[in-house]
């Protein structure tokens, strides 16, 4: 009887153990909208090094492996797949072949605890920061990339608005040089691109995956738990 039950305090412990693993695990989907319109399902890039990088600002003041191109601003989450740290970032301009200079105001609401910069390109721009948001003025120059990089955006529910503003060349009254795109994983950089109005007010979400998929780690665990429980049966069967 001792036995039994030494078995059976066993597989409940590796099982018990195995759920908080999906709490750890829990995943999260993304969304992109503008103020309007339905939300689009979105991927975060993904990749091995960290987000500041992957942004690789000291190449030419930044220039992502997806490519920048002149007179196009891309945004883009990322996923760092060694740490499972999530990320945001914003390029405008090809660095070194040409583009046009440019300066708008960014206002960015909606920022989750413990959000940071790693990359304010160029850290000469003008940038007031709060406990959930961020307001920033980005002025580039032909030839030069502006951008930047937000982190601490894991493990939690958000929605992250931009709202642009004072978009120069432009006024909201003249034909706007700048295509503007916010990237979701795919075959390519093209894959699923989707055009941002910056006259409209961009919206970007994490909320918790419906139905979360255990990690490995916890199926094992699992699996032991429910090895155990069958090992005691079998234990009992034989002492009869």
């Amino acid at each position: 009887m001792i036995r039994q039950a030494l078995f059976a305090s066993l597989a409940l412990g590796v099982a018990a153990a195995a759920f908080p693993g999906l709490a750890a695990a829990t995943a999260y989907d993304y969304t992109f909208y503008m103020d309007g319109d339905a939300p689009t399902p979105v991927v975060p890039l993904d990749g091995p090094q960290d987000a500041k990088t992957y942004y690789d600002y000291y190449t030419s003041a930044g220039h992502p492996a997806f490519g920048p191109e002149n007179n196009k601003a891309f945004f883009w989450l990322y996923r760092e797949t060694t740490t499972n740290a999530l990320s945001m970032g914003f390029i405008i301009n090809q660095a070194g072949s040409g583009g046009s200079d440019g300066q708008v105001d960014v206002s960015i609401y909606g920022l989750p605890s413990g959000w940071s910069w790693a990359v304010q390109d160029d850290p000469t721009d003008a940038f007031s920061d709060m406990p959930d948001s961020s307001l920033a003025t980005w002025t580039w120059v032909a030839a030069y990339t502006d951008g930047g990089v937000i982190t601490g955006l894991e493990d939690a529910s958000w929605t992250i608005s931009w709202y642009f503003d004072n978009l120069v060349p432009d006024n909201w009254n003249t034909p706007n040089p700048f295509s503007w795109y916010f990237l979701s994983k795919g075959d390519g950089k093209y894959a699923h691109p989707l055009p941002i109005d910056i006259s409209r007010t961009l919206y970007v979400t994490a909320t918790p995956t419906a139905n979360p998929v255990p990690e490995p780690g916890t199926l094992l665990l699992l699996g032991g738990g429910l090895g155990l429980l069958s090992a005691g049966r079998r234990l009992r069967r034989q002492q009869r």
